[in-house]
């Protein structure tokens, strides 16, 4: 199945909203709501949207989790997942890192248009040309 980068933006939101003190993410009712999924195939669907979501997440350290306690489905931070990308193309220069991240945020929300203003919002700098650049 291929899907539209409206769902995996209204996806990567539902899964990183904080809900309260203790609790992140969205319960598969939630997703299932807001992304409008109905019919006999929905659970389906659901599981589909989170496993290709999985996918394209996990080379920036990121997977899907669930807390069954709360039956929430979450993003969550996998230190081993970004220690065994060996090559480090920023060369320790976080910035370059955390612009691109920027940058894959706006496009991801945008339908896959990053605009330069909507990344120095983001990035909260005045000028991230020397990074783009970069």
């Amino acid at each position: 199945m291929v899907y539209k980068l409206n769902e995996i933006s209204i996806l990567m939101h539902l899964l990183s909203n904080k809900i309260g003190l203790h609790q992140v993410g969205a319960t598969e009712e939630q997703v299932l709501q807001a992304l409008n999924i109905t019919g006999k195939n929905r659970t389906y669907y659901f599981q589909d949207l989170l496993t290709n979501l999985s996918k394209y997440i996990e080379p920036l350290g990121l997977e899907v989790k669930y807390n069954p306690i709360d039956s929430h489905w979450f993003l969550s931070f996998d230190s081993e997942i970004s220690d065994t990308i060996s090559a480090n193309p920023f060369e320790g220069k976080p910035r370059l890192a955390a612009t691109l991240f920027c940058v894959l945020v706006c496009c991801l929300q945008n339908a896959g248009i990053g605009k330069i203003q909507d990344i120095k919002k983001l990035r909260n700098k005045k000028n991230i040309h020397e990074d783009l650049k970069e």
